[in-house]
């Protein structure tokens, strides 16, 4: 769980937000002693204080709710100089044909290999949206936002919210190892160490992450 991965990376502390009940006891039980605060609520009205996270992380969440509020949402929850990154789900269009017929190829030979994956999450099939659709609401509500069409059905987003003086240093080092940061193309200084230049020390000590699931 990306949960996890971020405690084991360096990120001090860890916010993970769910509707899902079973899910979050689950996870407190499998991650026991790990510094990640488990809150069984909704993303678009739990009180958090704006500007209060470094980064603000999402999988498989986007197509549940209005994209536009939500992305506004992750904006506004991350502090200057913080990033926002998501791994979603989108409906296809005839261009999309070639990614989708891979995509289900993939999907049907994973499933052969490792077995389906059953979850208690809510379902929504098939998203609202089109990668498109996608593409360009992301675009509009976040300027300067890096897209990606990634395999089995996924895409992606990372913005970084500009700091007091307008830019945000980036350290161009390996990708982190986990498979979340890897799809999103983060470097271990945008969500492990920070983006702002700070004694590493500091920076793992500092950073507080919100991940948020359906």
């Amino acid at each position: 769980m990306l949960a996890a991965d971020l405690v084991d990376h360096g990120v001090a502390e860890v916010v993970a937000i769910d509707v899902d009940a079973p899910v979050l006891g689950r996870a407190r039980v499998r991650h026991a002693g790990r510094p990640i605060a488990w809150l069984e609520g909704d993303f678009m009205t739990e009180p958090f204080e704006r500007g209060s996270f470094d980064a603000v992380l999402s999988v498989a969440m986007l197509h549940h709710l209005d994209m536009e509020s939500a992305l506004r949402r992750c904006a506004d929850l991350v502090r200057p100089g913080g990033v926002v990154g998501v791994v979603g789900l989108a409906a296809f269009d005839w261009r999309d044909l070639p990614h989708e017929l891979a995509g289900a190829v993939a999907t049907r030979l994973l499933g052969a290999l490792r077995g389906r994956w059953a979850h208690t999450a809510p379902t929504l099939w098939p998203p609202p949206l089109t990668y498109s659709q996608v593409r360009l609401t992301a675009t509009r509500v976040l300027p300067g936002v890096r897209y990606r069409r990634h395999a089995l059905w996924r895409y992606s987003l990372v913005w970084e919210k500009a700091s007091a003086d307008n830019s945000v240093q980036r350290a161009r080092q390996p990708v982190a190892s986990n498979g979340f940061c890897r799809n999103l193309e983060l470097q271990p200084a945008q969500v492990t160490r920070g983006a702002l230049g700070e004694p590493r020390s500091q920076r793992q000590r500092g950073w507080k992450v919100l991940f948020t699931v359906p």
